[in-house]
């Protein structure tokens, strides 16, 4: 399959990520088998990967597709050649990062994912998730699942399977979202959703996806240092004692913004005019590269 994402979660550590796991999913649905099954051309799909890592990587095919990608993650050192098709970026930062037109500003691929699930009525969505990036959920699941069925928070880690947490996020009437395509998945469903950060927060892909729809960007700081907590600092204290303030503090924030968050939705007019841009990019590639060999074309929106 050519379709280029990250891998490593499941090549390396043997398991799911959601932000990952859509590009096989919806990029198989939206290209022309001739693209996907041939040797030629590669997507280069969803998520942050715009880095010099990432293009070493698909540099052997003679012609690479960029549809809906990010920048965010290390650097990119080269100048994009004619091998090279920039039909869209994530967002302005991405567009203005690669000095290319800020027209393939569209906004994040898996905004497509609504075509392929229905959306439930906001008569039918209830409760509030919690969404920690995968990371976290490795190095703090245990006691962040605890908390939330203390709660009564619904806690929906990327790496269940597929259509679980499609599900899941579909059937909630908020979700807080560590992980980015959390939300991005959530505003897609119509289900409103707060930015936060815990362990894992890059803000210039949220900045960047942010734009892309007109929201505004203003995560919510659900970390363990204290503010406004009375304690000038924990590094003075036994590091069981400052464990457990954090754990409290912690848990404090998530029964505040559970209650308290102020959830936002990008406008219905704005996410059908992205979808159908990239709706209309997906069926120019189709046309204009599942029938034509690489080596025969010459226009590039490469920057």
């Amino acid at each position: 399959m050519a379709i280029h994402y990250w891998q490593n979660y499941s090549t390396v550590h043997g398991t799911r990520n959601f932000g990952d796991d859509i590009n096989p999913f919806l990029l198989s649905k939206l290209f022309s088998r001739e693209i996907i099954d041939g040797d030629d051309v590669c997507i280069v799909g969803i998520g942050t990967i715009l880095n010099e890592r990432n293009f070493q990587q698909v540099d052997k095919y003679e012609r690479k597709i960029v549809f809906s990608s990010g920048a965010g993650y290390e650097s990119i050192e080269r100048e994009f050649d004619d091998s090279w098709f920039i039909s869209c970026v994530r967002g302005p930062k991405t567009a203005a990062y690669l000095k290319a037109s800020p027209d393939l500003a569209v906004t994040d691929g898996a905004a497509l994912l609504s075509d392929f699930y229905t959306a439930l009525p906001a008569s039918r969505k209830e409760g509030v998730t919690f969404v920690p990036h995968v990371n976290t959920t490795w190095r703090l699941g245990g006691i962040l699942k605890q908390f939330c069925d203390d709660l009564g928070i619904n806690y929906v880690t990327p790496d269940l399977p597929f259509d679980l947490f499609v599900d899941e996020i579909n059937r909630s009437a908020v979700v807080l979202a560590e992980a980015m395509h959390g939300a991005i998945l959530a505003d897609a469903l119509r289900t409103p959703w707060v930015a936060c950060e815990l362990m894992v927060h890059n803000r210039f892909k949220w900045e960047d996806w942010c734009a892309s729809l007109g929201v505004k960007y203003d995560p919510v700081n659900l970390g363990p240092a204290p503010e406004g907590s009375g304690f000038e600092s924990l590094s003075s204290l036994p590091r069981g004692v400052r464990n457990r303030v954090r754990k409290l503090q912690l848990k404090a924030r998530l029964k505040k913004l559970s209650l308290t968050a102020l959830p936002q939705l990008s406008e219905d007019a704005v996410l059908e005019s992205k979808k159908q841009a990239l709706r209309d990019i997906v069926a120019e590639i189709n046309a204009q590269h599942a029938t034509a060999s690489p080596r025969h074309r010459s226009d590039s929106h490469a920057p």
